[in-house]
């Protein structure tokens, strides 16, 4: 009798693992596949600092989110699930919790704003700077996918730019009402810090450790190099320099040298768009081009943004070299202001582009 109970009671048990096995859902934390109801486990490594020149230890020990607001960084961390405030040695100088209670997300400041995005909520936060209330929110996109796990945020000024690496897009927002206005498919599908330097946009990717520079107008990657930390999230940029946060060691770390990788990650002058001169230019420039047959151009010109403003050309022209004026206005005859812009030249199935400044 009591062997029977014994194996009465045996059966029951495996059968309610066997359930509970089989309920366990899988999700993913900071880029991270970890089951629901276990400790999270983070990617092992050391790191390599041959290109780093200074780092500062993290309050936390996971820290996931990085921003800048001028004088200090304000870093997530999801083991404390807490957001600090560090001056550039590491020192707290403020802390609370973030809205939900996680900290897995990316952070940036811009025009005297925090703004943190909620993984686990789908939802992007602004932030009371001295207690971490929530001032308002935004739901973040979803494309349908089982898990497009927001990450990313930077600002370039006037737009946010924001990485999930779920299903592999970047988006550009609107931070007045959250509404995505462009999106495009980055070089890798595992690209969660990203980072905005005032012409190009910047990702790291978890999975290669590679960190990629990005023009948003052709969602091309104009220059890319291999990163040196193991488990790399939040980056932004403090010019000249890159900063990277890394999830394992606990430290933020300085990137120097990279200012000039995306001059040298530009397509070779050989291709079909030859020139641009003067660069900067304050009245005109002139855009000069090489066309090896008769084919279709489409010499354009994209703001910062990633927003179409200028048709040059438009059709077939005979092979040879080719020129185009712009005199820094749109296609309605508006003049536009100074900053940086970009030529897109699509001749054929070949596409190259070029960063030119305007000024005053």
């Amino acid at each position: 009798m009591k062997l029977r109970v014994l194996i009465l009671v045996c059966a029951v048990a495996a059968l309610a693992l066997g359930f509970g096995l089989a309920g366990l859902q899988r999700r993913y934390v900071a880029g991270v596949f970890v089951p629901d109801g276990q400790a999270f486990g983070k990617r092992p490594g050391s790191p390599a600092t041959d290109d780093t020149v200074y780092s500062f230890p993290t309050p936390g020990t996971w820290p996931a989110g990085l921003a800048w607001d001028g004088q200090y960084f304000w870093v997530s961390d999801i083991d404390d699930a807490m957001i600090y405030r560090l001056d550039t040695v590491g020192s707290i100088m403020r802390s609370f919790a973030p809205p939900d209670n996680f900290g897995s997300g990316d952070l940036e400041w811009a025009d005297g704003h925090l703004w943190f995005v909620s993984e686990v909520e789908g939802l992007l936060y602004e932030l009371d700077t001295l207690t971490g209330a929530p001032l308002r929110s935004f739901v973040l996109p979803d494309t349908g996918t089982p898990r497009p796990s927001p990450w990313g945020l930077t600002s370039d000024g006037q737009y946010f730019w924001h990485s999930q690496y779920g299903n592999a897009r970047i988006y550009k927002l609107d931070p007045a009402n959250g509404q995505v206005l462009f999106s495009f498919p980055p070089p890798t599908s595992s690209i969660l810090g990203i980072a905005w330097d005032g012409f190009y946009l910047w990702g790291v990717d978890i999975s290669s450790l590679t960190i990629y520079v990005m023009n948003p107008p052709d969602s091309s990657a104009v220059a890319s190099f291999p990163g040196q930390l193991p488990y790399p999230l939040g980056l932004k940029w403090v010019g000249p320099d890159l900063w990277n946060v890394d999830g394992n060691f606990c430290r933020v770390y300085k990137i120097t040298g990279v200012s000039g990788l995306a001059e040298k990650g530009k397509l070779p002058v050989s291709g079909p768009l030859g020139s641009i001169c003067p660069n900067p230019f304050a009245s005109r420039a002139v855009i000069r081009w090489t066309s090896s047959g008769d084919a279709g151009q489409e010499p354009m010109v994209f703001d910062a943004s990633g927003r179409p403003v200028r048709t040059l050309v438009s059709g077939r022209m005979p092979s040879g070299s080719q020129s185009a004026i712009w005199d820094g206005r749109d296609d309605a005859g508006q003049e536009l202001p100074c900053g940086a812009y970009f030529v897109r030249l699509h001749i054929a199935d070949r596409m190259e582009t070029q960063r030119l400044v305007k000024v005053y």
